[in-house]
């Protein structure tokens, strides 16, 4: 079943585009923008900011400030700034999509993400105790519910969590120094409400680190 984003934004289909329309993200900041390509220009939206990139003689998408939007590698697109600096986005979603079998949505604040179950990852099933002691607590449970407990409240109940991915079932992990790494996990409350927060996977030492402070050795 084909799913749509960015509906409020208009689609010109053309096959001389250099970029792809569609939902990008910065895999290093998480920074996420929208891409609606036309034949004369292309329009970049972000959280608080929408910059035109009109088609110039050359067939190059530059902004009146003399930044520049161009095709990258892998679907992705690049923004290089007039000092020379470039950002790369890679591509989130297209306007359209079929997801692959395991990958479910969610929508959060107007968004679109994608998720799998994460109980077969290693590393994340378990409780994470506060500074590695004790309350408040997250459990991520093998059955693929748990709880999250914030600060001096009792536990919220989840319904599921898993890990986000993009729309091809490919999970948004950001490897760094010795092995470690970070994900998003992608969670919903029994009471309907969903939410996200980042895990630090530490393959060498055996611990999880949620939101930074909740820590699961394994």
């Amino acid at each position: 079943m084909k799913k749509h984003l960015l509906s409020s934004l208009v689609f010109i289909s053309t096959l001389t585009l250099a970029q792809e329309s569609g939902r990008y993200r910065n895999s290093i900041t998480q920074n996420e923008v929208n891409v609606v390509v036309g034949e004369q220009a292309a329009e970049v939206t972000g959280w608080d900011f929408q910059i035109s990139f009109p088609k110039n003689t050359e067939g190059q998408y530059v902004s009146k400030y003399g930044a520049v939007l161009e095709k990258g590698k892998d679907r992705s697109v690049t923004i290089t700034n007039q000092n020379g600096t470039v950002e790369t986005f890679n591509l989130y979603a297209p306007l359209t999509y079929s997801l692959p079998d395991g990958v479910k949505e969610y929508t959060m604040d107007g968004k679109t993400y994608f998720y799998i179950s994460g109980v077969r990852e290693e590393g994340l099933v378990g409780e994470y105790l506060y500074e590695g002691k004790g309350e408040p607590k997250v459990l991520l449970s093998a059955d693929g519910a748990g709880y999250f407990q914030r600060h001096m409240v009792p536990a919220d109940e989840l319904e599921w969590w898993g890990i986000e991915t993009d729309y091809k079932g490919e999970i948004q992990k950001v490897t760094g120094e010795k092995g470690k790494y970070k994900l998003i996990i992608a969670m919903k409350y029994k009471n309907g409400k969903y939410d996200r927060a980042q895990a630090v996977v530490n393959p060498e030492q055996r611990k999880t680190y949620f939101l930074g402070e909740r820590i699961l050795s394994w």
